[in-house]
């Protein structure tokens, strides 16, 4: 701004403050956005009639929002475009976006086959043209808008200044998927997979969202899309990316996901009815599995596009009840693939997600089996959205005289069972006003069934008839999972005293998947009367430590307060417990916003603050500050209060 003698600045800045302390009413934000206006005003005057046109009142915001536009289209061509590029990423991308992320977006030239290395932004530069618009999160490195109302300002105003965002967000997210780098298709390891995705900054959030833009793009936009999606080597990296879920606790994470994805998967997936029908017209097969024998079909269904699902059933090759492997899996159907197709079709699928149209538009089809079983659990459509709360799609099940209402899983249990068990009222009302529903008792006493199950679901006199004719204590489900386990997890505390009752059993037996004991179940689920009792058993490790944290870490992630204090009043628990992918109890806690948990770490003094995950690198501050939890932050900056050492707590 100006510069001038002494006394005339001094004056001046004192009738800035004035004006601006007035018009905004205690707003920080829009005084900010003010004193930004008042930058390249060359003389007295000006600043003078700036601040005299400074808008108040409840319009206030919007009208400095406008304001800041107005200066941003007053700048040079290229400034102007590089400014309009940024806001349209940040205030329409699907998540928020790293500025490596933006970099690689605005250095993507359509019909280019590769990135420019002379054409990334400057971080800088991306910020100051924008007027005050944006920021950058130093910690995360996230380039967001300055506040939740400039979003806003931007969501009323998209069609006048961003009016074809998704179209554009698309093309460049699909030109970026078709690079020539990904003419490789598929990483063969996870050593090849991850560098990839580093280098390749836009590649990740393009995998996972170009389809959501590309559903708001007109017809014109298809012939990229479609050339990309009869690309086979780049359809299948492209899935891969957008399926595969970084997991410190298996090998190989970027593997486990399908292959022989197909370019009709990806549309179907995205819902792009109009992709699929070019597709089609182009002689794409419609009903090809992956290898996890899923089809289009199967996932139109499961995200409920109704337009995708009636295009796929209209065509004679659809095979509307084909089966895929991810809901069959047994130890049998591993070693043979052919017995694997019994898991769920896209009935299934549409049933249990709680789409009811397209749950409607599958059975009205006279070939589709509306009441069939997956062979993992034994259960229908019916039972899984009975269980789930569907009840429009109950409804629409019911009036299917082919479908069996009282339907027993493999364990013994009825759709109305699940209803009941879930605490689904309206349901349950449905299934007992039909006639073919038996409301008696679900497990007849001459009937077995397993420790585990009757643990699990709370039949204590099963138990003690159970453990009377005695069934071992410790026998396991198909999951490694024990009775005590189950009845831990679920709060079953009578029928916890009865196992811990019984000199056989191993209250430290873990399950195959996840290593976790039954004080973990517990923990995680807040049971304080349950944690008490194992916690007075000897044989119980406070600190058992499965892939996913100790007891403490569990607890501390979900919030149970109770049962974090009885965990830390045990000496031998460690505060600064690391799970595999080295997070502390005190990071999981920061990050949920469990504010009261946050002060009982912090009153261990020997808590460590600076503790970084192995995965992203951040600290508790950190994830507290991401997540948006300012009294936790508060909390982490003034340290440990160190009130309860070792020796007080004794």
């Amino acid at each position: 701004m100006l510069e001038s003698g002494g006394n005339a600045s001094g004056k001046l800045q004192d009738e800035i403050k004035t004006k601006i302390f007035n018009a905004v009413d205690g707003m920080f934000l829009l005084a900010q956005l003010h004193l930004d206006s008042l930058i390249g005003k060359r003389s007295l005057k000006a600043v003078r009639t700036a601040l005299e046109k400074l808008p108040s009142g409840s319009n206030a915001l919007y009208e400095a929002y406008r304001d800041a536009m107005s200066r941003i289209e007053s700048q040079v061509s290229d400034q102007i475009d590089l400014a309009k590029q940024v806001l349209l990423w940040v205030a329409c991308a699907k998540r928020p976006l790293t500025t490596l992320e933006l970099q690689h977006a605005l250095a993507v030239e359509v019909g280019k086959p590769k990135i420019d290395p002379d054409n990334f932004p400057q971080i800088e530069d991306m910020v100051s043209v924008c007027a005050g618009l944006v920021t950058v999160d130093e910690e995360s490195g996230i380039i967001r808008l300055v506040h939740h109302t400039t979003q806003e300002y931007f969501e009323q105003t998209q069609k006048q200044w961003f009016p074809n965002a998704d179209v554009y967000i698309a093309i460049v997210c699909v030109t970026h998927l078709s690079f020539s780098i990904f003419d490789d298709g598929f990483c063969q390891t996870d050593a090849e997979f991850e560098p990839s995705l580093l280098s390749n900054g836009l590649y990740d959030y393009a995998a996972h969202n170009w389809g959501y833009h590309a559903c708001g793009a007109p017809i014109e936009t298809s012939d990229l899309i479609a050339d990309f999606l009869q690309t086979e080597p780049k359809v299948s990296r492209c899935s891969q990316a957008m399926m595969a879920t970084k997991d410190y606790y298996h090998t190989d994470y970027s593997q486990n996901v399908p292959r022989n994805f197909t370019g009709m998967h990806l549309a179907a997936y995205f819902g792009l009815q109009d992709v699929i029908v070019a597709l089609l017209a182009a002689g794409n097969e419609p009903d090809l599995k992956d290898t996890h024998g899923r089809t289009p079909l199967s996932y139109a269904a499961e995200r409920g596009y109704e337009e995708v699902v009636t295009l796929l059933l209209a065509n004679k090759a659809v095979d509307p009840n084909s089966k895929d492997f991810v809901r069959g899996w047994t130890p049998l159907c591993r070693v043979d693939l052919n017995a694997a197709d019994s898991g769920w079709t896209p009935l299934f699928w549409a049933a249990a997600k709680g789409h009811d149209t397209v749950t409607k538009l599958l059975f009205e089809k006279v070939e589709v089996n509306p009441d069939p079983k997956d062979i993992e659990y034994g259960r229908t459509p019916l039972s899984w959205a009975a269980e789930r709360g569907h009840t429009t799609v109950v409804e629409a099940l019911l009036t299917k005289v082919e479908v069996d209402v009282d339907s027993r899983s493999k364990y013994r249990r009825t759709p109305l069972w699940f209803s009941k068990e879930r605490g689904h009222e309206e349901i349950t009302e449905l299934l007992l006003a039909n006639n073919a529903v038996d409301s008696g008792p679900e497990y007849p006493e001459h009937e077995q069934i397993p420790l585990w199950y009757a643990a699990e679901i709370g039949q204590e006199a099963i138990v003690k008839r159970l453990l009377g004719d005695g069934v071992h204590p410790n026998l396991k489900s198909e999951f490694g999972r024990t009775p005590l386990s189950y009845a831990a997890e679920k709060g079953h505390e009578a029928i916890v005293k009865l196992l811990l009752g019984n000199d056989k059993v191993d209250p430290e037996l873990r399950d195959y998947e996840y290593g976790r004991t039954a004080l973990s179940w517990a923990a995680a689920n807040g049971h304080e009367s349950v944690v008490n009792l194992l916690l007075q058993e000897n044989q119980v490790d406070p600190e058992s430590k499965s892939r996913y944290g100790t007891p403490l870490s569990w607890a501390a992630r979900f919030g149970h307060e109770a049962v974090v204090k009885l965990l830390l009043a045990k000496d031998n628990v460690d505060p600064n417990s690391k799970c595999d992918c080295q997070r502390t109890p005190l990071s999981y806690a920061a990050e949920k916003g469990h504010e009261a948990i946050v002060k009982l770490l912090l009153e261990r003094g020997e808590v460590n603050l600076s503790s970084k995950d192995s995965k992203y690198g951040r600290t508790p501050l950190l994830w507290a500050r991401i997540n948006g939890h300012k009294a936790i932050v508060k909390l982490l900056k003034e340290g440990p209060t160190n009130r309860t050492t070792k020796n007080s707590r004794r």
